[in-house]
């Protein structure tokens, strides 16, 4: 890494504290740019940014949609609003929710991996089910650093525990050693990392995934491009999903009806097949688009249904 890093972190459930303690290891003179996401309700206000301000000496502000950022800066999302990362500035769009979730870590993490690469750092805090976990399978499929709160330490340790079970992790910390980390990461020349040989198909992916995150239509962005149909149907919206793999990670999105709520049933291990869906996975096989679903026979982690 050098002084140019950015440095994305998702937190949820239990995540307050540790936070805290993060950004109060950070020193003022450190030159990364970060970025935070907390899972907050639609409905509330954020006012994450003023209360990280009193925990640090870096410069905290809210996200801002096309606002420029900079080193030394934290910003944090909005409520009801995607924080995404792009070249020299960011994005705040309400694209359709993920993990079920908007903002969600995985939009954060993906758009920072695919803007800058081995200039990334991910930290992943304490959390319930998933969120973060494909996020930082695409920092690291890009050359980023993978940082978890330690597992013992975590309030709610599933986001955490789902990063370390599909992801190549790089370091394992306390939340109070995650900040001096980062500074003397910051510090150091990019290592020079091998390009995977499937970087090309993940690239045009993580880009089709960003814009469905900045409320473009799946369909229209060629979702059937990058998975296959399943007999499943998204609870909410009764749409179609198609299904695809990355990372050992099977996930599901609803995009080929051309609906908007691709995100609702994308990158979750621990999505619940709703009666309603059950009864639309009928209706697929039926129509010869796969095997019909078995009542009670749904996996609900991330490798695979029976």
């Amino acid at each position: 890494m050098n002084i140019s890093a950015i440095v994305v972190i998702g937190v949820s459930a239990g995540g307050m504290e540790p936070l805290f303690e993060l950004v109060e290891g950070i020193p003022e003179d450190c030159q990364a740019t970060f970025f935070v996401v907390q899972h907050i309700p639609a409905h509330a206000e954020s006012n994450l940014h003023l209360i990280l301000a009193s925990h640090t000496l870096l410069t905290v502000s809210a996200a801002d949609d096309q606002l420029p950022f900079q080193p030394g800066h934290i910003y944090t999302a909005c409520s009801d609003r995607h924080l995404l990362v792009e070249e020299g500035r960011m994005a705040v769009a309400k694209g359709p929710r993920e993990n079920h979730f908007r903002p969600s870590v995985d939009a954060l993490f993906r758009s920072a991996a695919y803007a800058y690469r081995d200039r990334v750092i991910g930290v992943v805090m304490s959390g319930a089910l998933n969120d973060g976990t494909s996020g930082m399978w695409a920092i690291k499929n890009f050359g980023g650093v993978s940082i978890i709160q330690s597992r013992e330490e975590a309030v709610f340790d599933s986001m955490p525990k789902s990063v370390a079970d599909y992801v190549e992790l790089d370091y394992e910390l306390p939340s109070r050693e995650i900040g001096p980390m980062i500074n003397r990461l910051t510090q150091q020349a990019i290592a020079v990392t091998s390009q995977k040989t499937d970087l090309v198909t993940n690239e045009k992916f993580t880009a089709f995934e960003i814009n469905v995150a900045k409320g473009k239509n799946a369909l229209e962005r060629g979702v059937l491009e990058f998975g296959t149909f399943s007999p499943l149907a998204c609870p909410e919206s009764h749409g179609a999903l198609t299904e695809y793999c990355a990372g050992g990670l099977k996930r599901r999105g609803d995009g080929t009806s051309g609906c908007q709520k691709y995100g609702q049933c994308s990158q979750s291990p621990l999505h619940r097949l709703a009666p309603e869906g059950h009864r639309w996975g009928n209706l697929l096989a039926r129509r010869g688009f796969g095997p019909p679903p078995e009542a009670g026979q749904f996996r609900s982690n991330d490798t695979a249904y029976r």
